[in-house]
């Protein structure tokens, strides 16, 4: 009996993790410009599309999320302030020192989201992204990155 117990509790819970949402990828690079032959990405913001080439290199990747938090911004929106490893500091360190002026895109499910300038070298673990045009509710992008299941 002990035995059918231990069975039953394991595939309980083996069919519980298999039906959780899997994680949405996240990442951050750096748009540059298209050369002959690149592939585009598309991005829609304010009813302006455009389309975008990115760096292959991942500057952020969804593994450098440490926590992420829902705050109001001065403008009444609500956007995403995002915590990062101490070793993901140093990437974002250097890409937005040595590229102050130029545009970074958050992809975020295979769709980009936001596409902020860089004003100054980003310093700190902490980032703040308006995700308006992920689909979801700010609310769902925050809980997803806090490992979360989203609806």
């Amino acid at each position: 009996m002990k035995g059918h117990l231990l069975t039953a509790l394991a595939l309980a819970f083996a069919s519980s993790a298999a039906a959780a949402p899997a994680a949405r990828p996240l990442e951050i690079h750096l748009v540059i410009a298209c050369a002959p032959g690149a592939a585009h990405v598309p991005y829609a913001h304010q009813g302006v599309a455009e389309e975008l080439c990115l760096a292959p290199d991942v500057i952020i990747s969804r593994a450098d999320i440490t926590g992420a938090q829902l705050f109001s911004t001065g403008y009444g929106d609500e956007a995403a302030r995002l915590t990062i490893s101490e070793d993901a500091v140093g990437r974002l360190t250097a890409a937005t020192t040595a590229n102050v002026g130029k545009r970074f895109a958050v992809v975020y499910d295979g769709h980009v989201v936001s596409v902020p300038v860089v004003v100054e070298p980003i310093t700190g673990n902490q980032l703040e992204i308006s995700v308006g045009s992920t689909g979801d509710s700010v609310e769902d992008f925050v809980a997803d990155l806090n490992g979360a299941p989203t609806q």
